[in-house]
């Protein structure tokens, strides 16, 4: 069974609720040991201000692969971290970030990122009160 996307969904059980089915027992142990890759965890993938190295992303990405995450979101986080020789945004870090695609291609990780550099996204000076987060609540009675 094919989802959005190309990715696989594989029917643990498709039966009547409380029907059992001889080798029920081999199948749900089969796929909790060997996971089919739609279910796999994913993980925040932290870049610690800077201080990536091409050599290091493929360590990280090759013991993910081996502990079975199937999905990283990258995500660069600043806030309190000396600053490493790569600068967000920077050549060098276009150059990793590439790298880092292509090796999670490689070993069949999905590879997403976070939209900006750590969590600046949420607000900063350039965000005036009245176009900042807001929390909408409502009651109702009856």
């Amino acid at each position: 069974m094919l989802a959005s996307a190309g990715t696989m969904i594989i029917p643990l059980f498709s039966k009547a609720p409380g029907a059992t089915y001889a080798g029920d027992e081999d199948k749900l142990e089969h796929y909790f040991i060997h996971p089919p890759d739609a279910v796999r965890p994913w993980c925040f993938y932290m870049w610690m201000n800077g201080n990536i190295t091409k050599e290091g992303i493929t360590a990280d990405l090759e013991a993910m692969k081996r502990m079975g995450i199937g999905g990283v979101i990258c995500f660069n986080a600043a806030v309190g971290i000396p600053r490493g020789p790569v600068d967000y945004a920077s050549e060098r870090w276009m150059d990793a970030t590439v790298h880092a695609a292509r090796e999670a291609h490689r070993l069949g990780i999905v590879f997403t990122m976070h939209n900006s550099p750590g969590y600046s996204g949420c607000g900063g000076p350039w965000v005036t009160p009245e176009m900042s987060m807001q929390e909408l609540v409502w009651t109702e009675t009856r």
